[in-house]
């Protein structure tokens, strides 16, 4: 919901909307991190849980590095040009770590999942077979 342009703005705009973003981007990913790995969860909804984060935060992040302009028109009003890069050059980089490195993060647990639900799977079959 942080992306979207009127709460991301409200998030510059204010010291403490903007401490409210990033506990609300530290708390959740603690509490979908500890999904995730606790072993409660059955493996193959935790996969499937990582596999649709991976598509939905990709696409974000996909639409983020192919928008031309910037989206918040709060941050590009800053001035700000972080290592020489326009606002929308600074959105589109941000959009592409989101986009490729965040999804192999997703994509890589994902895949150790089900590699360990395979495995474990691998001599129940043959014992039944």
């Amino acid at each position: 919901m942080w992306h979207a342009p009127v709460l991301f703005d409200r998030a510059l705009a204010s010291e403490g909307w903007h401490v409210a973003q990033h506990l609300s981007f530290l708390v959740t990913a603690l509490l979908f991190w500890t999904a995730m790995l606790h072993r409660r969860t059955p493996g193959g909804m935790a996969a499937l849980c990582l596999v649709v984060t991976a598509i939905v935060s990709g696409a974000l992040g996909a639409l983020m590095a192919y928008a031309t302009t910037p989206w918040y028109v709060g941050y590009a009003s800053l001035g700000m040009a972080p290592f020489g890069l326009t606002p929308a050059e600074d959105q589109q980089l941000a959009g592409l770590l989101m986009w490729v490195p965040g999804g192999l993060v997703h994509a890589g647990a994902a895949l150790v999942l089900m590699r360990r639900l395979l495995t474990d799977a691998a001599p129940k079959a043959r014992h039944a077979g």
